[in-house]
């Protein structure tokens, strides 16, 4: 095997070693957001006495949604996630917290890859 061959090798290995340990970063980073993001919703909560309906969606943190007596903004804008895909919400009262919030992950149309929020 030339050495040229086995630099070429060793090159893809490095590639394929960096692209998966980006992923790890963003995949980090998406958990760190979900983690903030899901503070706000439950401040929300205790704030307008009810989560956000799936329709209001994550706009409800920052414009009044209609019928809310007691509101405040919680954010300045809707969060993009490592993607540059905006995070997802909706009701769900068979998740722990009442609601499911999620990244739709590096593929939008591979649901497997979707990174959700989960309380510990």
């Amino acid at each position: 095997m030339t050495t040229s061959r086995i630099a070429n090798y060793v090159s893809a290995a490095l590639l394929v070693l960096g692209a998966s340990n980006l992923l790890a970063v963003t995949k980090s980073d998406a958990h760190k957001d979900l983690l903030s993001i899901s503070t706000q919703v439950r401040l929300f909560e205790r704030v307008c006495g009810r989560l956000p309906t799936t329709e209001e969606g994550l706009k409800a943190l920052i414009e009044r949604p209609p019928n809310v007596a007691e509101w405040r903004q919680l954010l300045v804008q809707i969060p993009l996630d490592p993607w540059s895909r905006p995070y997802q919400y909706r009701l769900a009262p068979d998740r722990p917290l009442g609601f499911d919030l999620f990244s739709l992950g590096p593929d939008p149309k591979n649901a497997s890859d979707d990174i959700h929020y989960e309380p510990r």
